[in-house]
């Protein structure tokens, strides 16, 4: 099976999030995994897909900040870039398109291996713990959403702030959000 792969390049938000649907139709079609790689440099917040916007933000202060709001295709937190992030999107036409031995249960335990791998390779210990993120060096380091369609279609999103963490920060979080402990006690 050939791993199709989309070079690196700056994209827009908005064009971060469509490019998930867009390589989950390309995997369905040909059968084959897509993996896409895309730097954001704007002050953004990617909303999972089935967060309700006013229980994660102060859409006020959100708008005061100049902050960007968009939707992924992928379940999961939110994820905030202040300034620059990277966003992985794979794609792959089935739960076992590259591990054999994938189920739903370890859709993602199978699936993240190779961006443990690489994070591993740039020098970051990393670790994946069965959380919506992936430990960096003992902290949360990455933001991971997914999907599946209802062919059985996956779609992978991992995200990293490359400046300041990937938290939705107090300023602007709504109260409710604020209460939450998402990532352990850790920054």
């Amino acid at each position: 099976m050939r791993l199709h792969f989309l070079p690196p390049r700056r994209r827009s938000a908005g064009a971060v999030v469509a490019l998930g649907p867009s390589l989950l139709a390309a995997a369905r079609t040909t059968c084959e995994p897509w993996i896409g790689v895309s730097v954001v440099e704007a002050p953004v917040v990617l909303l999972g897909r089935s967060q309700r916007i006013g229980r994660v933000l102060d859409v006020a202060a959100a708008a005061r900040d100049g902050i960007e709001l968009q939707r992924r295709a992928s379940s999961g937190t939110a994820c905030h870039f202040g300034h620059r992030g990277i966003v992985w999107t794979l794609a792959l036409p089935s739960i076992a398109a590259l591990h054999e031995d994938a189920t739903q249960r370890t859709l993602l335990n199978r699936n993240l291996r190779g961006f443990l791998a690489g994070f591993a390779r740039a020098g970051l210990a990393a670790r994946y713990f069965g959380r919506e993120w992936i430990s960096l060096r003992g902290a949360p380091g990455a933001l991971v959403g997914y999907e599946v369609d209802e062919h059985g279609a996956v779609l992978i999103e991992v995200m990293a702030s490359m400046q300041d963490g990937f938290a939705i920060p107090d300023s602007m979080a709504c109260p409710a959000e604020r209460r939450l402990d998402r990532y352990a006690g850790k920054a």
